[in-house]
């Protein structure tokens, strides 16, 4: 009799230790479906992203509607040279619209390379260097965004235009971006 109590007990420890296995498992799937299921899904050619005035044309290229931007930058993520490349756009405080490719020019082989809007301000998320709106795509070199400078672009009829050509050939400075 004590021997079958005993079995009983074992079962029901075997039952609810695999129960919990299977709840934490369950709970990490989850997690990694919510969190990586969003990635990239905004950037499906031709499709406007949230609303920021930055597309893709029928030949890849980058297509900004000026009168979208504002003091709060549009991010927007394409696909070039195989690696997911991120850029942005901002009006500075002079009324003109400052363009950047969104990494750390210091950092870029970081995965932590990437720049977040803080006020006025931009800052790396991997060396914390903090810069100023009103000098992006004003300076090279150091830690700061890499520049898409008005020479590197077109523009008219109120569209900012950046080649795919330009797009790929910084798409280099990608390969670790956003990879943690």
């Amino acid at each position: 009799m004590e021997e079958k109590i005993i079995k009983k007990k074992q079962l029901s420890i075997k039952n609810i230790t695999t129960v919990a296995i299977g709840a934490v498992l369950l709970f990490l799937l989850i997690v990694f479906v919510v969190k990586n299921g969003s990635k990239g899904a905004d950037t499906d050619k031709g499709e406007e992203v949230q609303s920021t005035g930055i597309t893709l044309n029928d030949n890849s290229d980058i297509v900004i509607d000026t009168s979208k931007i504002t003091d709060k930058a549009s991010f927007f993520e394409t696909e070039a040279g195989g690696l997911t490349v991120g850029l942005f756009a901002v009006k500075a405080s002079d009324g003109t619209i400052r363009t950047a490719f969104n990494t750390c020019q210091v950092c870029n082989g970081s995965p932590y390379a990437y720049f977040e809007q803080k006020g006025d301000n931009f800052q790396c998320q991997n060396c914390k260097n903090v810069f100023p709106t009103d000098k992006i795509a004003q300076e090279r070199g150091g830690c700061n965004p890499v520049p898409i400078l008005e020479e590197q672009r077109t523009e008219s009829n109120g569209e900012i235009i950046i080649s795919s050509a330009l797009v790929e050939e910084n798409s280099i400075r990608f390969q670790n971006w956003k990879q943690y």
